[in-house]
């Protein structure tokens, strides 16, 4: 029987010591791996970690304790598990089993209590015979870059709404709408509770206030748009100075609410509000208002890429708003640029030449006289045929170079309106080309220039006519300057009377003409002249070349010419005179006959007003004859007179001076009307003792009556006026009627210097036969003799037929030459030739044409200046002034206000069917004081743009043109005061003025004859 083995103790030890055996082994084999891993894990930055196949923390390097602020030491050999929340171990404990099962996930944890993100990469840890026996990894802090990539996914988000934004703003919607949609866009972007906009308003004393205009909210977030505390919400007087002195500058205001100011504080937590963020909007570098972004769930941060995004936000808001403004702006400026091309009477075209349709403002078709209907069909044919007949071919050749040249272009052509009327257009134009370089279009503007070239024409022909009347004045003319007493220039007549040629006084100076012991005299008036004073001399010594001494008289002005202020003398020669009073004595014997000849009535009285001598023509005026010698004048004149003389001759008497008393009405028996001047003078006898005085009186009864009815005189062939210079021009115009001289008429612009040629012409021997126009500033040059002496077929291209020129239609008649002074050099010689030898010849023409014409000629420029300067002949220009009107301004003539006032009233009445009675007192206020540079047509067109706006039956000061209702000047009117002050204004006036009554009534928007009635009634003397 086989033997029973039992087992022993050693039996079993042995194969579990072999097994101990190798485990060790293996337990070593990974220490010492164990030790490598953390030899190399101690020495890098990110967070190492080694885990057993149990969850047990083997290691972790430094970088632990500097991630979590805890211990190292204090986890190792316990579970990772605590080192999570719940939320993040869920995730821990996955890819844990996951390293286990032999992968090597990559996965984000956040440490507990840290806020820490960490990037995991784990992989399986094995021994030496390839058995996983734990976990072994790294992890890597991603904080930072995590915020990072927010702030850039949140700018990214920003800088999209901003393209969203703009496109909204700058469409054409409306700005509400705008808005609404840039906010959600910009809140949605920054992920906030609320995103609104402010917009900054001052108050009137400079205040500055914001209020609420938009808002966006999140959902369940409560809006703010109706809170009444942020309408009207003032930033200093609630403690907000530091947004107004921070957004000025163009800074943020951002942060955490309970950080902020008090006031502050209080305002945003009532509102829930945790952190906010608010941006300056600018608006034409102006500070318009801001937007503002509100977090109601929790404090954030505001990042700098995130707050630089919503600057740009902000940017971009402010430029939306710019631009519309800036439209608006253009908007209403394309309004007034278009009434502005009306007032101005300029116009616009385009002409689209493949399609020929021509496209033209309303302006264009006001100048032009049609409408659209008119261009619809052969647009080019059809504006060709609105222009001159005469014009056509060089028009059509011009705008036809134009399109060859390729290039810009002007030129002046003229027009007939459909009612008839003549005007003459200014174009400007540019020519656009295809890529292919072929004219596609044309465009540009077209200008009224009617006015001025009438008005260029008459300052020429006034030019004209002074330069004909100062060469052929009967006086020597001379002109000097002042502060250096040089001679500037001078007229024949005053060569002849120093014995000079013209050429000889250039060069000379005023000391040239006058003796040595003169000269101190002369130094002293031209300082009188210099300071501004009118002189007039007597008796002025002058030397001749020869040495010979003649006296004038010289009656002085100041003139401007040429930007300079020079002195017109104008010199008569009384050296006749001067041997007259010499001789005087030698007819010492026929006083007496005189005396008792002249028409005054001549009394002598002694110092008791004793008649000691009489005339016979006292007794016609006084009733006083020689029977009345040795009474009492008191005892013959008592009843008969006012007594007015016996009142001169107690001041004479008593005073020992002359005295005058201009025109009273002194009735007696049968003529109980009769209108005197007295003069009176005190009698010296031979020893120099005052032994009485004379008195001596003037009838101007009938002269009076004459004056009356000058006076009454207001219009000569379309001339209003009454003033004594219109009363002058039209003495001087019916002067020339039946004289046939050659006449220039000189005058600013808008004096009427044409109705003045009209007025020579209608009133004079040729009345009845043609008075032809010509304003020569409107013709080209290059037309102008064509069109002055016409020309025959083939004269030049272009002539296509005989022409009559103007002359020639004249012939018989006047040839009126408006703006002479516009004439081309080689076209005044011919009119020398047409003026002195009355023939010329046509263009292209040898035939000689002989005529009979009147020329006059007017201008509203220096000729004189035109002739030294060698651009006008000096020939032509005495030629032409034989005779000059100069026509005075409107602020030279103000008495004629009045008349003119009723003139335009009823001429625009009938023309606009108003019932306007007259204009208010502040505008004849404005009338009066007014400097008028645009003279009568600036008073017409004031009068026409009223009648257009004025709705009611008077013409106020809002009625007027800006030019005249923004007008300030200093005249003082009578109205409203009562006696004393208005004697006390009255005698003010008269002191400022230097007692100057014209002056003084223009200051006082009165007549003359008003302040001589205040004068008497206020027994007001200088």
């Amino acid at each position: 029987m086989p033997k029973k083995v039992i087992p022993s103790d050693l039996d079993f030890l042995i194969p579990r010591l072999a097994e101990l055996e190798s485990q060790i082994a293996e337990y070593r084999w990974a220490e010492q791996n164990l030790d490598n891993y953390k030899m190399l894990f101690d020495n890098i930055s990110d967070l190492a970690y080694i885990f057993d196949d149990k969850g047990n923390i083997l290691y972790m390097n430094k970088t632990f304790a500097r991630l979590t602020g805890k211990r190292t030491e204090d986890f190792i050999g316990r579970p990772f598990a605590p080192l999570f929340d719940e939320e993040n171990l869920k995730s821990a404990l996955e890819n844990y089993i996951m390293t286990l099962d032999g992968e090597s996930p990559q996965f984000e944890l956040r440490f507990k209590d840290t806020g820490i993100l960490c990037e995991y990469k784990s992989m399986p840890l094995r021994d030496g015979k390839r058995k996983i026996i734990g976990v072994i990894g790294t992890a890597r802090d991603i904080t930072e870059r995590k915020k990072a990539e927010l702030v850039l996914r949140q700018r990214d988000s920003v800088l999209e709404a901003i393209r969203v934004v703009s496109e909204e703003l700058l469409g054409a919607g409306s700005a509400e709408r705008a808005f609404e949609t840039a906010l959600k866009k910009l809140g949605e972007a920054v992920n906030v509770s609320r995103a609104y906009i402010f917009k900054n308003h001052s108050s009137d004393d400079g205040t500055l206030f914001t209020s609420q205009l938009y808002e966006w909210s999140a959902p369940g977030v409560m809006p703010q748009i109706d809170n009444q505390e942020l309408q009207g919400f003032h930033y200093r007087g609630s403690g907000f100075s530091r947004w107004v002195d921070a957004m000025e500058g163009g800074a943020i205001v951002e942060g955490h609410v309970r950080e902020f100011p008090e006031a502050e504080k209080i305002l945003f937590e009532s509102q829930d509000i945790k952190s906010m963020a608010a941006v300056p909007i600018f608006v034409e570098n102006s500070w318009w208002g801001f937007i503002g972004f509100d977090e109601c769930a929790e404090e954030r941060e505001w990042p700098a890429l995130v707050i630089d995004a919503l600057k740009a936000a902000a940017g971009a808001i402010g430029s939306a708003m710019q631009r519309r403004l800036i439209e608006e702006k253009l908007r209403k400026t394309a309004v007034t640029l278009m009434e502005a091309q009306r007032l101005s009477l300029i116009g616009s075209w385009e002409w689209d030449i493949a399609r020929n349709v021509l496209s033209w403002s309303e302006g264009l078709f006001d100048i032009f006289g049609v409408g659209p209907e008119n261009l619809k069909k052969d647009a080019y044919e059809a504006f060709i045929g609105c222009i001159h007949i005469d014009d056509r071919q060089e028009v059509d050749s011009t705008i036809r170079k134009a399109l060859s040249d390729k290039r810009p272009f002007s030129f002046e052509f003229r027009i007939v309106r459909p009612d008839g009327d003549l005007r003459h257009i200014h174009t400007r134009g540019q020519v656009i080309c295809n890529e292919a370089g072929t004219p596609v279009k044309m465009f540009g503007t077209g200008q009224d220039i009617t006015e001025r070239k009438l008005a260029d024409q008459k300052m020429r022909e006034s030019e004209e006519q002074f330069r004909v009347i100062f060469e052929n004045s009967s006086d020597g003319l001379l002109v000097t300057d002042p502060r250096t007493l040089k001679l500037v220039f001078w007229n024949k007549k005053f060569c002849h009377m120093l014995g000079y040629g013209e050429e000889e006084l250039k060069g000379m100076s005023i000391p040239d003409l006058h003796r040595a012991e003169d000269l101190s005299r002369a130094a002293e008036d031209f300082e009188k002249l210099n300071r501004g004073e009118m002189l007039f001399f007597k008796d002025v010594a002058f030397k001749r070349k020869d040495g010979s001494i003649f006296y004038a008289d010289i009656n002085t002005s100041q003139i401007r010419l040429a930007g300079n202020d020079l002195v017109l003398g104008a010199l008569r020669d009384i050296t006749a005179r001067k041997r007259t009073e010499d001789e005087l004595n030698r007819y010492k014997s026929n006083l007496e006959a005189i005396f008792r000849s002249v028409k005054e009535a001549i009394i002598s009285v002694d110092l008791d007003l004793h008649v000691t001598e009489v005339n016979e023509t006292a007794k016609s005026i006084c009733g006083i004859d020689r029977t009345g010698i040795g009474e009492s004048l008191k005892g013959l004149t008592k009843s008969s007179c006012s007594f007015k003389c016996l009142a001169a001759l107690d001041e004479t008497i008593s005073g020992g001076s002359p005295v005058e008393v201009f025109r009273l009405e002194c009735g007696r028996t049968g003529k109980p009307h009769q209108t005197v001047t007295l003069n009176t003078y005190p009698l010296i006898d031979s020893a120099g003792r005052f032994t009485g005085a004379v008195l001596v009186v003037s009838d101007e009864t009938r002269l009076v009556d004459l004056e009356k009815d000058l006076g009454e005189r207001r219009q000569l062939h379309n001339i209003i006026g009454k003033s004594d210079k219109m009363r002058e021009l039209f003495r001087l115009i019916e002067s020339l009627a039946g004289i046939d001289s050659t006449v220039l008429i000189s005058g600013e612009s808008g004096t009427g210097k044409e109705l003045a040629a009209e007025a020579l012409h209608y009133t004079g021997i040729r009345s009845n036969k043609p008075l032809v126009k010509v304003n020569c500033a409107a013709i080209p040059e290059y037309l102008l003799e064509s069109e002055l002496f016409g020309h025959v077929k083939g004269a030049f291209t272009g002539a296509v037929r005989d022409r009559v020129g103007r002359f020639e239609l004249a012939n018989g008649g006047t040839v009126f030459l408006d703006e002479i002074g516009d004439v081309p050099p080689e076209t005044q010689l011919r009119l020398l030739r047409v003026i002195q030898e009355k023939e010329f010849e046509r263009l292209g023409d040898s035939k000689t044409i002989r005529m009979d014409v009147r020329v006059i000629a007017a201008t509203n420029r220096e000729l004189t200046e035109k002739v030294k300067k060698g651009e006008f002949r000096e020939d032509l220009y005495y030629r032409l002034k034989v005779v000059e009107l100069t026509m005075p301004a409107l602020r030279e003539r103000l008495d004629d206000l009045p008349l003119l006032e009723d003139h335009f009233i009823k001429k625009f009445s009938r023309k606009f069917k108003k019932n306007i009675k007259g204009l208010s007192p502040e505008v004849r206020k404005i009338f009066m004081n007014y400097p008028w540079p645009g003279n009568i047509r600036e008073l017409e067109h004031a009068f026409e743009r009223a009648f257009i706006v004025c709705p009611d039956s008077t013409i106020n000061v809002n009625d007027l043109p800006p030019s005249l209702r923004e007008y300030s000047g200093s005249g003082k009117s009578l109205g409203g005061y009562d006696e004393p002050d208005e004697r006390e204004l009255i005698e003010n006036t008269l002191r400022e003025t230097g007692w100057n009554k014209k002056k003084a009534a223009n200051r006082l928007c009165i007549s003359r004859t008003t302040l001589y009635r205040k004068l008497e009634k206020y027994n007001l003397h200088e």
